[in-house]
């Protein structure tokens, strides 16, 4: 027995179409780059010795775009929220810290506070036990201040490997960096990004 589809025609074809286009529409038709895992890497990394800004740099220009996301956006949203946890989960009895992965250091990092380093990557975490209190917390001036070295940990390593890989689209996204005013650590290593690529902003 034949069955006829239930949509069929133009109004099948139209189906199709909004099922690709979607993604497209809700993004504002304007889609974040794809973030190579290599970048991710880089930025994710806490000692940084096994070649992670190397692997980015030979990427070339195809590492640009994911670069240009993290120096100008910072991290995602859903990785300072991570952060976040890991930071407080130790004075609230949740789960364990984030580990240091999160938090930078390293050469690539750019070293000093906005590497962010084991602190930032708040360790295993303490669990609450019975009978016994929990540390108190830090005062949330303290957490935001790691929030803040966390997010500028991406820019720094960003822009080091911006300035390392070269070319205009490089030199584009630093400039775009350099006119957001960030932070003086992160402004500095965008400086010394335009110096490695002997460029200049207009």
């Amino acid at each position: 027995m034949h069955v006829r589809p239930i949509i069929g025609g133009r109004a099948a074809h139209a189906l199709r179409l909004l099922v690709v286009l979607a993604p497209l529409m809700a993004s504002g038709c304007d889609p974040e780059p794809a973030i190579d895992p290599k970048v991710w890497r880089m930025a994710r990394c806490i000692e940084c010795q096994s070649g992670e800004m190397d692997s980015v740099v030979s990427l070339g220009v195809n590492a640009v775009p994911g670069l240009r996301q993290f120096l100008l956006e910072g991290p995602p949203d859903s990785a300072v929220q991570r952060q976040d946890s890991a930071l407080t989960a130790p004075f609230t009895g949740g789960a364990a810290g984030g580990g240091g992965a999160a938090g930078g250091g390293g050469a690539a990092g750019g070293g000093g506070a906005a590497g962010g380093g084991g602190a930032a990557g708040g360790g295993r975490g303490a669990r609450g036990v019975p009978g016994v209190p929990l540390p108190p917390a830090p005062p949330p001036a303290v957490i935001q201040q790691l929030l803040d070295d966390f997010v500028a940990s991406y820019r720094i390593r960003s822009s080091l490997a911006l300035g390392l890989i070269g070319g205009n689209a490089a030199r584009k996204a630093l400039c775009e960096g350099k006119a957001m005013q960030f932070r003086p650590d992160v402004q500095r290593m965008i400086d010394s990004g335009l110096v490695l690529l002997n460029g200049t902003c207009p």
